[in-house]
């Protein structure tokens, strides 16, 4: 007898050894090495270079710290273990007018190293953006914004970036559209890549 599907197994641990969650104005940092934790920095370095001591009350389990009273700006964390170092932040920017704005910093890599944190993230759409927040992603130092989305999603929502940030549009999903061809063939463009789909007449 087939046994019914349970969704915890549908669950995927993230390749990371560290993150952070924000409960208000707190966040609770937590790892998944042994080790233990001999001290936390934080800073506004990516790389966690020159941050500032903070004191920890690491939980019973000890993989876990909790960091009262953050206020606003970018910050990194920094876990030292002793022979190996750490480097964590909050994975989802606070831009209230984004969708889904993350940093994909930390995530583990298929040769075992990892992303660097701060330079590559990942959003739903940056169109709605408030000028605060296009401030923010200036802040940020945002050079580059690779845009995946169809021609006409981008005439329809184009992009808010601060200045000298280029915008590259490199559409891997466009629209179906039908040549005038004798055959009838329509075709789609994925990122360069063409597909030649024969017309079904039963379906016209």
């Amino acid at each position: 007898m087939t046994q019914p599907l349970s969704p915890a197994s549908l669950v995927l641990s993230l390749p990371v050894e560290a993150w952070v969650e924000r409960h208000g104005d707190d966040l609770v940092i937590r790892w998944t090495p042994d080790a233990p934790l001999l001290a936390l920095y934080a800073g506004s370095a990516p790389d966690g270079m020159g941050g500032v001591p903070l004191p920890t009350a690491i939980d019973a389990t000890g993989k876990s710290a909790v960091v009262k009273g953050v206020g606003g700006g970018r910050t990194y964390f920094t876990l030292d273990f002793g022979r190996r170092r750490l480097v964590t932040a909050e994975r989802t920017l606070p831009l209230p007018s984004g969708v889904n704005f993350r940093d994909v910093g930390g995530y583990r890599t298929a040769d075992g190293r990892a992303v660097r944190w701060g330079q590559l993230y990942r959003a739903g759409s940056l169109a709605d953006l408030t000028d605060e927040d296009v401030a923010t992603l200036g802040a940020l130092g945002l050079r580059l914004a690779c845009d995946l989305r169809s021609t006409d999603e981008l005439a329809r929502h184009a992009d808010r970036l601060p200045p000298g940030a280029a915008h590259a549009h490199r559409p891997i999903v466009c629209l179906l559209y039908t040549s005038d061809a004798a055959d009838e063939r329509s075709s789609v463009d994925l990122g360069g890549r063409r597909i030649i789909k024969k017309k079904n007449e039963e379906h016209i």
